[in-house]
């Protein structure tokens, strides 16, 4: 959510605003940020989530807006169905995911690369 990697600065920052229209179209939206431990947007709370399989396996989609040099990039490949990834973090992993990079270019899983 923070606005530039690994700091905790979330004023002017796109995922905000990215988070709060999602919401606003009624989306269930979680986030896992380990530099912003809660964020309060329209008078509302939220906490960043502990990223685990399940909560990784339930998700229909994991979008990545900031380059945290903490997030658990191979876990997040392993254990998703979908990313989009908007810093290009993902391009040295290999998992399960169906990656779409910014831009729209399609990255397909390592199951659908064994076919």
């Amino acid at each position: 959510m923070s606005y530039k990697k690994d700091l905790n600065d979330v004023r002017s920052s796109p995922s905000v605003e990215i988070m709060r229209t999602l919401l606003k179209l009624g989306a269930k939206v979680t986030y896992h940020d380990p530099h912003v431990p809660k964020l309060a947007i329209d008078q509302q709370t939220h906490h960043s989530l502990t990223l685990s399989t399940g909560i990784l396996k339930e998700a229909d989609i994991v979008v990545i807006l900031t380059d945290h040099s903490l997030l658990p990039i191979k876990e997040i490949m392993e254990h998703t169905k979908l990313v989009y990834d908007t810093k290009n973090v993902t391009k040295d992993f290999v998992g399960k995911a169906e990656v779409i990079v910014l831009g729209g270019k399609r990255r397909y899983s390592a199951e659908d690369t064994q076919e």
